[in-house]
């Protein structure tokens, strides 16, 4: 299958190089680990961004950070008092 992706050099669509100088791939470490969509996401981001996109990369990871944190906020404050921490729920 030919690349898709033209700023590849090296790699596969899914498995492109900037991913290659890690012992692991990071899709297979999400997928052993079973990490949820928005904290794949972060990863995958995290760990391209000198490589690909720079501080872009950077960005795109915090709108999915700051979206998990709300959303969790939010569930902690439906099921417990608002005078506790979110850290208390653990």
């Amino acid at each position: 299958m030919p690349d898709l992706d033209p700023g590849v050099m090296g790699g596969t669509p899914t498995n492109p190089e900037y991913y290659l100088k890690y012992s692991i791939e990071p899709l297979e470490f999400i997928f052993q680990n079973d990490i949820p969509f928005a904290e794949a996401t972060i990863i995958k981001y995290l760990v391209r961004w000198r490589d690909k996109n720079g501080v872009e990369d950077l960005k795109k990871a915090r709108v999915y950070l700051d979206r998990l944190i709300k959303h969790h906020d939010k569930r902690w404050y439906i099921k417990e008092p608002k005078n506790e921490s979110p850290e208390t729920f653990h």
